[in-house]
């Protein structure tokens, strides 16, 4: 987390409320939950709550981190 921006996407495969609550405070745009990890409905309703977006893969967090820079998303 020392390295993030603003308006950036969290990727992480852990799933509880503290990760949603990350994501707010640091002003993220958005989660993508790794490795077939699927949030709770709790979860979902305090994304939509802080304008949050969440995405879901089965890929594990080198390949999607790997697909999404392929796609045009930088880390900086």
């Amino acid at each position: 987390m020392a390295f993030y921006h603003d308006h950036g996407l969290l990727i992480t495969g852990l799933i509880n409320i503290q990760v949603v609550r990350t994501a707010s405070l640091l002003d993220l745009d958005g989660i993508c939950f790794v490795r077939g990890k699927k949030p709770t409905p709790e979860m979902t309703a305090l994304a939509g709550e802080s304008a949050l977006f969440i995405i879901e893969t089965d890929m594990p967090m080198f390949a999607a981190c790997g697909k999404l820079y392929t796609a045009g998303l930088s880390g900086n």
